[in-house]
């Protein structure tokens, strides 16, 4: 065998992690299939070894401050704050909260008293305004955005630092929405489809960064939403590459509001908006408006009432 063949049978046998059935959090189980895609990182031969490396070093001896924002996020915010701490060797957890006034920041408390580590900080911006007090606030050399209602799958950390390079601004993990766990074909189809809109506009749901590729930014304070794009934007434009990943991965509990019918008529909106200003993404989101009306049906049992009315129908008949 040469040396070359070598190699390519090394970088492959390190990408075969990614095959079959992946344990998360909360004991879930989902169905990953292993596959080449234009946006999964290409890892030169001659580099195996230094990535490795590289690696060790970040995992041996560097810590990071992760952000996370809340408001009113007691749902899952414990949930995801144990994955965080389980599976990311956290410095600080910078807590940006816009004066949440259920349970959340009980629970903070709760995790500051065994952890000693969490800053919070409140404030009624939006989203933008709220991570860009975060950035500012970050001591470490990188550092991680977390929603408050994703859990971050196994070892997330650990995943993501395979994929750094000197030319790596960010690394992203796939978010997989919660409602389609059990759907092997959409989760599959969703995946792809969130991979092309990442390519576009980015996302924060779970996101390693060098600090360094966001050293000036100003993150408009009137952006409540796509804020994540400017971030991405601006990482690019620094000369970084934002490399998106299957694995790690977190899993996305939308709030139930989003399956209503104001809330999906919202989301649905948001996203075909955006979408027109980017006609190559229309077939995603098209893909992601299916599946919130499917959610939007099956949460509200629409379909179980239209299938009462159809069978009353052919009584009648």
């Amino acid at each position: 065998m040469t040396v070359n063949a070598l190699l390519r049978l090394i970088t492959i046998m390190r990408r075969l992690p990614v095959k079959g059935m992946v344990t998360m959090n909360l004991n879930i189980k989902v169905r990953r299939g292993w596959r080449k895609t234009n946006f999964a990182p290409e890892i030169k031969e001659a580099h195996v070894e230094m990535f490795e490396a590289k690696a060790l070093t970040l995992e041996s001896k560097e810590k990071v401050d992760v952000v996370v924002l809340t408001k009113n996020s007691a749902r899952f915010l414990r949930e995801c704050m144990t994955s965080i701490y389980d599976n990311v060797p956290v410095n600080r957890l910078i807590i940006v909260d816009g004066y949440s006034t259920d349970a959340t920041l009980d629970i903070v408390e709760e995790f500051q008293s065994k952890h000693g580590n969490i800053k919070l900080i409140q404030t009624m911006g939006t989203r933008g305004y709220a991570r860009q007090k975060a950035i500012e606030m970050v001591e470490t050399d990188w550092f991680m955005f977390v929603d408050s209602d994703v859990i971050l799958c196994k070892d997330w950390y650990r995943k993501a630092l395979r994929l750094i390079d000197d030319d790596v601004g960010a690394v992203w993990g796939m978010e997989l929405w919660s409602v389609l766990l059990k759907s092997k074909g959409l989760l599959s189809m969703f995946e792809r489809a969130n991979f092309r809109v990442f390519k576009q506009r980015g996302g924060t749901h779970d996101m390693l960064v060098r600090r360094k590729a966001v050293e000036g930014i100003r993150i408009p304070a009137n952006l409540h939403t796509y804020e994540d794009a400017y971030i991405k934007s601006w990482i690019s434009k620094r000369g970084f590459r934002v490399v998106p990943a299957y694995d790690p991965y977190c899993i996305h509990y939308r709030p139930e509001s989003v399956w209503t019918l104001k809330g999906s008529i919202n989301l649905i909106a948001n996203d075909l908006t955006h979408a027109f200003k980017y006609p190559e993404l229309f077939s995603a989101y098209s893909f992601f408006a299916f599946i919130v009306i499917q959610q939007l049906f099956a949460k509200n049992g629409f379909m179980a009432k239209f299938k009462e009315s159809n069978s009353n129908l052919k009584v009648l008949r």
